[in-house]
């Protein structure tokens, strides 16, 4: 009974392997260069600020992100790996629920981020004291940096949505878009000899509406999946 109920759980025959690999054959495909634009996307400003604006600026927009992003990141990964396994669940047995878990998540997120952003200007003032006075600058570069990174915590969270439902070439294509938008945006403001301050603003601006962008495109595709199972099953 057993060796019978073994070999039908772990089916290790080429036609299933094939059969497996074909399934999820986007992954290889698209998931590694998808990763490369979203690291080139995050790592561009560093650069572009340090060769346009000088070290010190990008010295600042580095602390920034490092002071916002440790927060964010752990709640936002712990809340991804939940909603990757809730969302692969209901995408197997009942497709077309997973836009609600989509929806509860993005409504848990934004309220998270609400509260992380709140507290992060309350906390401005403190910056100078812990960092001293070397760090001078950095308190603005947050004040700029706050909403994106708001932006980026309700993302982060549910960005894995693409690849659960086997749409890693849509991933890649965003990724790129971020990557080409964010640099050509600063480049464009460095050129016309605008302010650091300006180019970072522009920078948060962008990638408000960019990740904007991500979310829509995950409801999109969510939304469709659960139509087109709907339409089949009528």
């Amino acid at each position: 009974f057993w060796k019978e109920k073994l070999t039908k759980e772990w089916d290790f025959s080429l036609p299933k392997i094939a059969s497996i690999a074909k399934q999820f054959q986007k992954n290889p495909k698209f998931l590694m260069w998808s990763n490369l634009a979203n690291t080139l996307g995050l790592e561009i400003p560093t650069i572009l600020l340090g060769y346009y604006y000088g070290i010190e600026v990008s010295g600042l927009y580095v602390m920034a992100r490092k002071l916002l992003g440790i927060p964010v990141s752990l709640i936002s990964d712990a809340v991804s790996k939940v909603y990757m396994a809730e969302l692969s669940e209901v995408i197997r047995n009942v497709p077309a629920n997973g836009i609600y878990v989509f929806q509860k998540t993005v409504k848990l997120l934004a309220l998270i981020s609400l509260v992380i952003m709140g507290s992060a200007y309350l906390l401005l003032p403190l910056v100078d004291d812990v960092l001293g006075n070397k760090w001078e600058g950095v308190k603005i570069v947050l004040l700029v940096l706050i909403p994106q990174m708001g932006f980026q915590f309700v993302t982060s969270g549910v960005s894995q949505t693409l690849t659960v439902i086997q749409k890693q070439d849509m991933a890649l294509k965003i990724d790129m878009l971020r990557f080409f938008i964010t640099t050509l945006t600063l480049v464009v403001v460095a050129k016309l000899a605008y302010t650091e301050v300006f180019a970072l603003v522009s920078y948060s601006i962008i990638m408000c509406t960019i990740y904007l962008v991500y979310l829509y495109t995950y409801y999109h595709f969510l939304k469709n999946k659960g139509e087109k199972i709907w339409e089949i099953n009528t």
